[in-house]
């Protein structure tokens, strides 16, 4: 049995600092991927921020427009406008 053991292994410094150096850009792009998945996550919260303003603004918008003349128009509900959805099943 001619195996090597660990103890008569042979690392160079070569090897070492290859091995550091692949180490350390794994670890740099791990890290880069977390923090650009961050900013992707910050830009659409704001996003949808703006977005969630922009639908109350809308809709203080058309509440007001039913109020003019002092006549309250009859509220629309949502009902109105979802499509009735028909079962199918598949066999």
């Amino acid at each position: 049995m001619n195996r090597p053991s660990a103890a008569t292994l042979q690392i160079s410094s070569l090897h070492l600092r290859q091995a550091l150096f692949l180490s350390l850009a794994v670890l740099l792009t791990l890290v880069g991927g977390q923090l650009h998945q961050a900013w992707k996550n910050a830009q659409i919260d704001s996003q949808l921020a703006a977005q969630a303003v922009q639908v109350s603004q809308l809709h203080a918008q058309v509440s007001t427009a039913r109020n003019v003349g002092g006549v309250q128009a009859a509220p629309v509900t949502t009902t109105e406008f979802v499509a009735t959805h028909e079962q199918r099943w598949v066999f």
